[in-house]
């Protein structure tokens, strides 16, 4: 292996070896900078999650304890954590006594209070400044690299120590190959080749430098069956005179037709001169002509400020997937996102657009609606997975809106009914409406009696 590979390749893993340690280091200082911020964040999203609890939800019941859990999604991030109902410890984790002497550079402590169907709940919570799942991520990242950079030094370690064996034998073989050689014909050795080659070319140069001393250009003559000749008159190959080709010419195609290509050429040029117009341009014909564009016609299948759907395709796309929904036997889910008050021309309506690209299947299935409003079709979502895919919506909206506008969703899913497209938009619209009136509840749902819909259609 050359010294400059070698010199190059350890320059190399010596910046893949700091480039390693230098972005872990770099993701611990940035945690540890933002880590009171975002435990901050995430105490603030649980008490959010909480209060949607709707009403209708009943204290002490399966599908209260539920919700708490869905609530605290990731449990890791907590040191301890605690939540009180009237005073009275409902939950804690981890189980067992409240850890004294919190370390506030790495562990943040809060309490978030508040009233929840005329209940008075406390969440208590010390959170991790340095998340372990983070943190877990920053060293696996930061050690691959450093594993690779190993295996691949040790690879090539391993081949250039196999390639010097292999010279070392082919040595070793051409040592014994020479004492046998010796021993065979005493005094004969291997004689170098460039050498020798040196000392011919050298005579050879001495050879031709005295040939060249009695060399007289004079005395060199071309011998006469090489001199060319004359070209003859009876050549065969000489090139007829124009007259003689005229006349071969009209011999071959004959006279007529050459007349007649050129009548037919002369009406094609006679045709071409009468399409242009006194300016001398050309006239195209009507059918080559584009047509005009709208000035209400929308360009392209999304809107250049959003990344969404135009409205003017939303039926349509919305009846064609409940014919889908209702061939395949599925559920399907319409929401109604009201940003009021936020133009589409405002700066932070491209992170809006982000949060709800980020939680539908599919871009082309999210429209524009209205002036400040969105549509989203989810496939697959009943009536209860769809209202609490809106709470989730609606949490994430809101912290990055922070109070800046409100938020509202209606709801409405297809509920094995066969509907159409503008049926279930309207009931989406009836359910947004409701969200506005309620202060309470910003995320309401239309929901369809499946059982008097069955009842409906058997009579009918």
């Amino acid at each position: 292996m050359k010294k400059t590979f070698i010199r190059l390749y350890t320059i190399a893993i010596s910046l893949i070896f700091i480039f390693a340690i230098a972005v872990f280091g770099f993701n611990i200082y940035k945690l540890q900078k933002n880590g009171h911020i975002n435990a901050e964040k995430r105490l603030e999203n649980i008490a959010l999650k909480i209060k949607m609890i709707p009403p209708s939800c009943e204290f002490n019941t399966i599908e209260f304890n539920d919700r708490i859990q869905a609530a605290l999604d990731n449990k890791s991030d907590f040191a301890y954590l605690q939540i009180k109902i009237n005073n009275q410890t409902f939950y804690t984790y981890p189980s067992g006594i409240k850890p004294q002497n919190v370390n506030p550079k790495l562990i943040y402590s809060d309490t978030k209070s508040f009233t929840l169907n005329e209940n008075n709940i406390s969440i208590h919570a010390d959170i991790f400044v340095l998340q372990p799942k983070l943190l877990s991520k920053y060293i696996k990242f930061s050690f691959l690299i450093i594993l690779f950079a190993t295996l691949l030094t040790v690879i090539l370690i391993l081949i250039e120590g196999h390639t010097q064996d292999e010279k070392d034998k082919v040595a070793a073989r051409k040592e014994e190959l020479e004492k046998e050689i010796d021993e065979i014909l005493p005094g004969t050795h291997a004689v170098e080749d460039e050498p020798a080659a040196e000392e011919n070319t050298d005579a050879a140069e001495a050879e031709v430098t005295e040939d060249d001393d009695d060399f007289d250009s004079t005395d060199f003559e071309l011998p006469d069956h090489i001199i060319p000749e004359e070209p003859q008159d009876d050549n065969i190959f000489a090139a007829p005179a124009p007259e003689e080709h005229k006349a071969f010419v009209n011999e071959i195609l004959g006279k007529p037709q050459v007349e007649e290509s050129k009548q037919i050429a002369d009406k094609e040029t006679n045709e071409y001169k009468a399409q242009l117009n006194s300016n001398n341009t050309l006239t195209l014909p009507s059918e080559e002509l584009k047509p005009m564009k709208l000035d209400n016609e929308p360009e392209g299948l999304f809107s250049p400020d959003t990344g969404f759907g135009w409205e003017s395709y939303l039926l349509t796309r919305l009846d064609n997937e409940l014919n889908r929904a209702t061939a395949s036997e599925i559920d399907l889910g319409l929401f109604i996102v009201k940003i009021a008050g936020v133009s589409r021309k405002d700066e932070i309506t491209k992170k809006i657009c982000d949060v709800i690209s980020s939680h539908f299947q599919f871009k082309d299935l999210i429209f524009e609606y209205k002036n400040d409003s969105y549509v989203g079709l989810k496939i697959g979502s009943n009536s209860e997975q769809a209202f609490n895919f809106a709470q989730k919506l609606y949490v994430d909206l809101a912290n990055v809106l922070n109070g800046r506008a409100k938020i509202y969703i209606g709801v409405s899913t297809k509920t094995i009914r066969i509907i159409s497209g503008e049926r279930l938009l309207k009931e989406a619209d009836e359910a947004l409406i409701h969200a506005q009136e309620d202060e309470d509840s910003p995320v309401v749902a239309f929901r369809a009696n499946a059982d008097k819909y069955r009842a409906f259609v058997e009579n009918n």
